[in-house]
Order: C-alpha cells, then sequence, then structure tokens
C-alpha cells in the first residue's frame, strides 16, 4: 500500500490550494490556515499520509507524516 499524500500549494495572492492527487481532489482556500484546516481533516479520514506544503515556486517548506493508530473494536 503506498502512502497518501496530501499537499497544499501556495497559489496567486494569499490562495492556497488542498489537494490529494490520488483522488483527484482540489480545494481552493482563502488562507494557508484554512487550507492546513482542510488538509488535516483529508488526513483524519487517511490511516497513514504525509502532507506537504510547497511555496509559490513549488519548492516543499513542511513535509509532516502522519500515522494513526488502528482501534481494535470491543468485542
Amino acid at each position: 500500500m503506498s502512502l497518501t499524500q496530501i499537499e497544499i500549494h501556495r497559489k496567486r495572492g494569499d490562495q492556497w490550494e488542498v489537494s490529494l492527487p490520488a483522488r483527484d481532489q482540489r480545494v481552493l482556500c482563502q488562507s494557508f490556515q484554512e487550507a492546513a484546516r482542510r488538509g488535516y481533516e483529508l488526513a483524519a479520514m487517511e490511516v497513514e499520509c504525509e502532507i506537504v506544503v510547497h511555496d509559490a515556486y513549488h519548492r516543499v517548506i513542511r513535509r509532516q507524516h502522519l500515522a494513526h493508530p488502528v482501534h481494535e473494536q470491543a468485542e
């Protein structure tokens, strides 16, 4: 199983785009704070993923690996 990658890209002005390339899903946000929140919301739905933040020149400025423990269901 490959690692899911959530990307946050700086766009024009103060806009940021959150994308999940594996699902061809994109969301445009008006601030970095909103983009980060949306990115973490998407990450919460994954067992393991990586959030990668890019600046306006497509350079990686932050990379974070997130792993959510799988909880066993009580019998």
